[in-house]
C-alpha cells in the first residue's frame, strides 16, 4: 500500500504541476481567503485535480484541503475510540 500511495501522490503532483506550468504566465484573478492569504483560480483547479484523483484512487480515505475547506471530508474518531 505505501508504494501505491507514493505512486498516486506523484501522479497527482505531476498533474497539478502541469496545470500550474500551463497557467504560470497567464493573467490571474486573485482573491483573498483571509487577510493575507491570496488564492488564484489555478490554485482551485489544482486542488480539484488532486481531490478528484484521491477520491478515485482511495474512495475510503479522508483528507484536509487548503483552498476550499469544505471540499474534503475527514471523519473524526468518536471519543470512545480515542
Amino acid at each position: 500500500m505505501p508504494d501505491k500511495i507514493a505512486q498516486i501522490g506523484r501522479q497527482h503532483a505531476l498533474a497539478a504541476g502541469a496545470v500550474m506550468r500551463q497557467n504560470y504566465l497567464q493573467p490571474h484573478e486573485i482573491t483573498m481567503k483571509g487577510a493575507i492569504d491570496p488564492v488564484t483560480e489555478t490554485d482551485y483547479e489544482c486542488q480539484a485535480i488532486i481531490i478528484g484523483m484521491i477520491k478515485q484512487a482511495f474512495p475510503e480515505h479522508g483528507f484536509l484541503a487548503e483552498e476550499r475547506v469544505g471540499e474534503g471530508v475527514v471523519e473524526q474518531p468518536s471519543p470512545a475510540a480515542a
